[in-house]
């Protein structure tokens, strides 16, 4: 990025930025592939491959009689599958993003292979199974609640991503160092940062001119109480919301650290929310619950059933600790093997990074606990995360990739709350990006919870340098703020 657009960070430090050049080839997707296209050699490459020693199903083994001829034992074992795993998936779920062509998930026609693996690699059966004509689902598939349309064709940047066209043909020009470390004018031009971010000109795009007037302090004798199990959409809700004063509802926005606050108006008592992902942790007052695995090796096991028990545990010891909600999980995707928090997060795979993380969320639900999906999204480094990184990425990959995960905890699991990331998605601050947070995840998902963001304040557009900015709630007396600012 040019260090010298002094609008950036008149403070003197730069934007930063990652390219996901890869695409859609993150981790084994890439070493399979390459090696189907004559790219590289896979044995000499990879030495255990993605999935490597689990089975699909569990075996009873029985020891038959021993003999003995010319010296030499033997004896027979029969091996028994005892599994009862069956597996199925739905047709949709093999469309892919076309991100090209009309902006939809497109199930193209011809042969799929369906195989049954050892591992990611080795083979033990497969069939075929073909599409005779191409499914557009440019109406939605089944579990959307309207249809995928191009929503990040601004985060697609000047990058020229890996393609599997010609053998990977240009391998060396995607791989290649970055011919330009400044931003397009075009880019910048819409890139909000702490010096932008509330001007008129900057805001005036997400403004709705037929807005109507906000009513706020009626007094229509509501308590939030009485709206326990009522649709997202029932009137009351905004007889409820009128009720709540400017004061009100900037308490409950602003006092949103490890916590959500309480409105006396509506009779809204305050909750506790403690962090995470691998157990609850109170900052405040030290007091810790069991701490369990990291993530990586809960999804190890390939385990639904763990990763629910996983999650149940924490919904448990959660309500034993009084907090209502938890800052997790995390399943930002291992993009690489240096990312500086992959011990939070579960995997290289989204679909296997959903699995597991929607049956967390559903474990800690079953305890009425809400979970904080995070980092959403296309967060996969510590460097600079703070610092404006703009993430580079194309509408595919993120998709089907990165998002893929969270998308499973909102449709799977029914998640009800979620944390922004630090980064910038394309140039717009993931926390304040509309397309991520509604028209992805509100519109297409139906998601119908709450977002916070990341740590005290969106620091990647407000500060680029500076001290820590503190959450306005009180510390345990004598506590130094720094040391209570969430990390």
């Amino acid at each position: 990025m040019d260090s010298d657009a002094s609008s950036f960070d008149p403070a003197g430090s730069s934007a930063s930025f990652v390219n996901y050049v890869e695409g859609i080839y993150v981790g084994y997707k890439f070493y399979e592939t390459a090696a189907e296209e004559g790219l590289i050699n896979y044995d000499d490459v990879v030495q255990y491959p993605f999935g490597y020693s689990l089975s699909y199903t569990s075996f009873k083994q029985e020891m038959g009689p021993i003999s003995e001829s010319n010296g030499t034992i033997a004896f027979e074992v029969t091996v028994t599958n005892t599994g009862s795993v069956a597996i199925s998936f739905q047709l949709e779920d093999l469309a892919s993003y076309d991100m090209s062509g009309k902006g939809r998930y497109l199930l193209e026609a011809g042969d799929y292979v369906i195989s049954v693996n050892r591992d990611s690699h080795t083979v033990l059966d497969s069939e075929t199974y073909t599409v005779s004509s191409a499914v557009d689902y440019s109406s939605g598939r089944s579990s959307d609640q309207t249809a995928a349309v191009n929503q990040f064709d601004f985060a697609e940047g000047d990058v020229t991503y890996l393609s599997r066209a010609g053998g990977f043909a240009n391998y060396a020009a995607a791989t290649a160092a970055p011919a330009s470390y400044e931003m397009s004018a075009e880019d910048k031009a819409g890139f909000y940062n702490k010096n932008n971010y509330l001007t008129a000109e900057a805001t005036a795009a997400d403004e709705d001119p037929n807005a109507q007037p906000v009513t706020t302090g009626a007094k229509n004798g509501l308590q939030l109480k009485d709206l326990r199990s009522l649709a997202y959409d029932a009137p009351k809700w905004d007889q409820l919301l009128d009720q709540m004063t400017l004061d009100d509802m900037n308490a409950l926005i602003s006092l949103g650290g490890y916590q959500t606050n309480s409105v006396s108006s509506i009779g809204k008592v305050r909750t506790n929310d403690n962090d995470g992902p691998a157990s609850i942790n109170n900052n405040f007052t030290g007091v810790g619950s069991v701490g369990f695995p990291a993530g990586v090796l809960i999804a190890a096991t390939w385990s639904k059933d763990l990763a629910l028990s996983f999650g149940e545990s924490i919904g448990k010891m959660a309500d034993e600790m009084n907090t209502s909600g938890w800052y997790a999980p995390a399943m930002n995707i291992h993009r690489t093997a240096f990312a500086g928090r992959n011990f939070e997060h579960f995997a290289e795979d989204g679909l296997l990074s959903g699995a597991i993380a929607a049956n967390a969320v559903a474990g800690a639900k079953n305890h009425g606990v809400y979970s904080y999906m995070k980092h959403f999204a296309l967060n996969d480094q510590e460097g600079n995360r703070n610092s404006m990184l703009c993430t580079w990425s194309n509408e595919q990959a993120i998709r089907e990739i990165y998002l893929k995960p969270f998308e499973m905890c909102v449709k799977d699991a029914g998640c009800e709350a979620a944390m922004s990331s630090f980064n910038h998605i394309g140039n717009r601050w993931a926390g304040g990006c509309a397309q991520l947070l509604n028209n992805v995840l509100r519109d297409e998902w139906g998601f119908d919870g709450f977002v916070v963001s990341d740590w005290g304040a969106p620091t990647s557009i407000l500060r680029a340098s500076g001290p820590v900015p503190t959450w306005k709630c009180p510390p345990p007396e004598g506590t130094p703020t720094w040391n209570w600012s969430r990390r």
